[in-house]
């Protein structure tokens, strides 16, 4: 008798009413940032991890591990999720997520992916984010699932050659090079 294996995921929170020196274990107790939720918690062998996301706006250029996904779209007790596929992908402000990458002040993009696996984004607006490689979301050799992503006001930007007349872009939404 042969019994398949099961995936089991452990479940974290983020919230912008949080505390990063929380475990982020329950919603009460959520990290306040998520780059400190996913820099402190890890995946146990092949146990996926799940940052669940409570509406508001965070300030960061977040860089994501492999298999650490990011869920938005949640109220902010984390009742309830907003549902993407019945009623559209511009949640209400109380499940609104939005990763702000901080505009020209920061040249990064909102979320960077490189050599990344086992990775799911959903329900999250990006927005403000700067970089050569993507300004929303730079994605490089990862395998990634994305849904319900909304992007506003990125740019991707480098210069190349001498002086200040040689400029390129690629992808000011999102950028993907040798990725799944």
């Amino acid at each position: 008798l042969s019994i398949p294996a099961i995936s089991a995921e452990s479940i974290y929170y983020v919230s912008p009413a949080g505390d990063d020196e929380n475990d982020g274990e329950r919603p009460e107790d959520a990290f306040a940032t998520i780059q400190m939720a996913i820099d402190t918690v890890s995946p146990a062998g092949e146990d996926a991890v799940i940052l669940r996301i409570a509406a508001g706006t965070y300030q960061e250029n977040i860089v994501l591990k492999s298999g650490i996904s990011l869920d938005g779209g949640w109220n902010s007790d984390f009742s309830e999720q907003w549902d993407f596929a019945k009623e559209g992908y511009e949640p209400v402000e109380a499940f609104k997520v939005t990763i702000d990458g901080g505009g020209e002040t920061v040249q990064e993009p909102c979320l960077k992916a490189e050599n990344v696996q086992d990775l799911t984004v959903s329900g999250l607006t990006l927005e403000n984010g700067r970089g050569v490689q993507g300004g929303g979301f730079s994605i490089v050799n990862s395998t990634c699932t994305l849904l319900h992503l909304r992007f506003a006001d990125n740019m991707a930007m480098g210069k190349t050659g001498s002086g200040n007349s040689a400029w390129y872009t690629f992808g000011d939404a999102i950028y993907i090079s040798s990725s799944d």
